[in-house]
């Protein structure tokens, strides 16, 4: 089912929404809302993270100074969830599974901060 408002056609897509424009990836829907995607997609600046190795073929590492749980989602570049998880302050993934291409992790706080880092895998 397509859903059409005010320019962009939004597919349906399991795990949310993917909002497209001119048949190009424009905007994402995460955690609520539209937001801008070619720079990518940031809701907060507050929570500081590093991702890594990035390019990667094996695992990523996220690690994050927040004394809290963070929920992460690994989205692919139509809107799937991928896998999911939480951590306090480290985690270790293993995306071995998954193809070569550009990926995102979402990451939500208990504190209700909001960041998502793309990823891209190489195998």
């Amino acid at each position: 089912m397509l859903l059409t408002f005010s320019g962009p056609t939004i597919p349906e897509v399991d795990g949310g929404i993917a909002c497209y424009e001119d048949n190009s990836i424009f905007y994402k829907f995460i955690f609520g809302s539209c937001e801008n995607f070619p720079t990518g997609i940031s809701t907060s600046s507050k929570l500081d993270i590093s991702i890594y190795p990035n390019p990667t073929s094996d695992f990523i590492t996220i690690k994050t100074a927040e004394n809290s749980n963070v929920n992460y989602e690994i989205i692919d570049m139509m809107g799937k969830k991928l896998n999911f998880g939480s951590f306090q302050f480290s985690t270790t993934i293993d995306i071995t599974n998954l193809t070569n291409g550009i990926y995102y992790v979402q990451l939500k706080t208990d504190k209700e901060i909001f960041k998502a880092e793309k990823f891209v895998i190489q195998h």
